[in-house]
């Protein structure tokens, strides 16, 4: 039968690829913010990053969150 098993890219998400093109400063706010959902929804996440010069959508940063995205085991 069919053997389908969770993707894991080993670069990572989309957000894990985005964190490591920054350099530390950047990527430790970038992070901290990708974590913190009590402040940052993902869709002001997404508007906020975006007016920054970072295109990643509101789905990408919830999967991340949520543990559901390629990079997570």
């Amino acid at each position: 039968m069919l053997n389908l098993s969770k993707p894991v890219t080993a670069e990572g998400c989309k957000v894990v690829r985005i964190a490591n093109q920054l350099d530390a400063t950047d990527r430790a706010v970038f992070l901290q913010a990708i974590d913190d959902s009590a402040t940052w929804s993902s869709y002001r996440l997404e508007l906020e990053l975006k007016a920054r010069g970072i295109r990643v959508s509101n789905d990408t940063i919830m999967m991340h969150r949520r543990g559901v995205c390629s990079c997570q085991s």
